[in-house]
């Protein structure tokens, strides 16, 4: 029989072509509640016995306040000087709040950490399903299924849910990659619209960075994103764009005056040293991440630190050059290929605060 399709075969209407999507997506959820299921049978570890079953903090729900005030540490344990102590200087209330609420409902059963944890990480996977059909091309549109299928599955990705205490960069991409989709919305709207799409996702941000302060570092990605798009993709005049990155840009500094509240100064390096190390790193650190990404071949907990103290010269040197060399091929391709110079700096635009 001929595969050429017969000349009175009936069109794809609108409704079927709209249906299509959503099929895709929930077979992508599906497929990831599957390969999930298993973590259902862990028990607490790490961060998780302190915080959840032995301690007694976060079963107060009276505490939510408090957490928009003080460190991260204070909501886990309610200790201020363990804060000053191990001089982790984060701030973090809306992933906190989260806890505390699971702990109204669950108590010390496992089981309901885990769900949270799940129907999060669901709903970034919806973002990333919705992002990428509005990004890319209408020939290339089809790959968001691969966009979305391989966020939900990818092994090194699943320690954030399958750890409970990893849920920061849960809500990080939930509220982060929906503060994205809305500023989309408003650099796509009419003035009026953009207007409302700017301060929702200003407010979607800030909740985004209150759930792990990473998501702040994606503002420089936002405010490239037109020069990468322009005489491709359809491009976002200047002036919209900057209405559009307002509101995160707002809710970003908004999240910014809370932690140096709540810490008494932003605190974002322990010393100078510090920080050069992070720097001499963040080369070598960005390498092994893409590799990582793209192929992984580690997905047990590693050390970094101590690893990265092993790590030569040499190697450093190495990494330096090939992140100026992926930073030439995006910056040359940024028109032909936008999609692939902004996903090389959003990726190194979120990771490089982590050395």
């Amino acid at each position: 029989m001929s595969d050429v399709p017969h000349a009175n075969a009936p069109k794809p209407t609108p409704a079927t072509r709209s249906r299509r999507p959503a099929a895709q997506l929930a077979l992508i959820l599906i497929v990831t509640v599957v390969c999930c299921a298993p973590k259902f049978g862990n028990g607490f570890v790490w961060d998780d016995l302190g915080m959840i079953e032995r301690g007694t903090h976060i079963h107060d729900p009276s505490i939510v306040p408090g957490l928009f005030t003080h460190s991260t540490l204070w909501g886990a344990y309610g200790d201020d000087a363990l804060h000053r102590e191990l001089k982790t200087d984060t701030y973090r209330p809306v992933t906190m709040t989260t806890f505390v609420w699971d702990a109204w409902l669950w108590g010390r059963d496992p089981f309901g950490y885990h769900l949270t944890n799940l129907l999060g990480h669901l709903v970034a996977v919806a973002w990333v399903f919705a992002l990428a059909r509005r990004l890319l091309s209408e020939r290339t549109r089809e790959l968001a299924v691969v966009a979305a299928a391989f966020f939900g599955l990818h092994p090194l990705l699943g320690e954030a849910h399958g750890w409970i205490n990893g849920r920061s960069d849960v809500f990080a991409g939930v509220f982060g990659l929906g503060a994205v989709w809305m500023w989309l919305s408003a650099c796509r709207s009419t003035p009026r619209a953009a207007v409302a799409w700017s301060v929702a996702a200003g407010a979607v941000f800030a909740l985004g960075c209150m759930s792990k302060e990473i998501v702040l570092t994606t503002l420089p990605v936002l405010a490239l994103f037109p020069a990468l798009t322009t005489g491709t993709t359809r491009a976002v005049p200047w002036p919209r764009a900057l209405l559009a990155t307002l509101g995160p840009a707002v809710g970003g500094a908004v999240y910014l005056g809370a932690r140096a509240s709540a810490l008494s100064g932003l605190k974002v390096v322990g010393s100078q040293a510090d920080l050069w190390t992070a720097v001499v790193r963040t080369p070598h650190m960005l390498v092994d991440g893409l590799r990582q990404l793209l192929a992984p071949s580690t997905t047990v907990i590693r050390y970094m630190a101590e690893e990265y103290d092993r790590v030569g010269g040499a190697e450093l040197a190495l990494g330096a050059a090939v992140c100026v060399a992926l930073a030439a091929v995006a910056l040359w391709k940024r028109r032909a290929a936008p999609m692939l110079a902004t996903g090389l700096l959003w990726y190194a635009a979120t990771l490089a605060p982590a050395g």
